[in-house]
């Protein structure tokens, strides 16, 4: 006799306002599949950085740090295919000289990403004079 008004109450809270209850639960699928899609990928990565802009008579002995590590986010809201490749970390060498040099990291991206964050900012650039 227990288990049968424990199996009727069961029934009760399940069946009870039925309807109400399967509307509530595809309103709250609905609501968190609008606000997954809509978020925007984040990821970071490390990347070497180039010298490009070199005077003829210089030579690059050692950039410190050789890698920075680079936040991106994807400015549009589906998540597609994310190619890092297209993403470009630099320092311009135009103005360099004998020496330490510390030079700002300049990163060039598809404009699908937003940079959020470089780490470190500046590297040190080494750069030898050649006869």
């Amino acid at each position: 006799m227990k288990l049968k008004r424990r199996l009727i109450l069961i029934k009760d809270m399940i069946f009870s306002n039925f309807w109400y209850k399967l509307i509530s639960i595809f309103v709250a699928f609905l609501l968190w599949l609008n606000i997954n899609s809509t978020t925007k990928a984040k990821f970071q990565f490390y990347s070497y950085v180039d010298v490009i802009n070199i005077k003829d008579n210089f030579v690059i002995e050692k950039v410190k740090p050789e890698r920075v590590s680079i936040t991106v986010r994807e400015k549009k809201t589906f998540i597609k295919d994310i190619n890092i490749s297209q993403i470009q970390v630099y320092v311009d060498a135009s103005n360099i000289k004998e020496g330490r040099n510390q030079l700002k990291v300049k990163v060039i991206a598809p404009d699908d990403f937003e940079i959020l964050d470089i780490k470190p900012a500046e590297v040190i650039v080494y750069a030898k004079k050649i006869k």
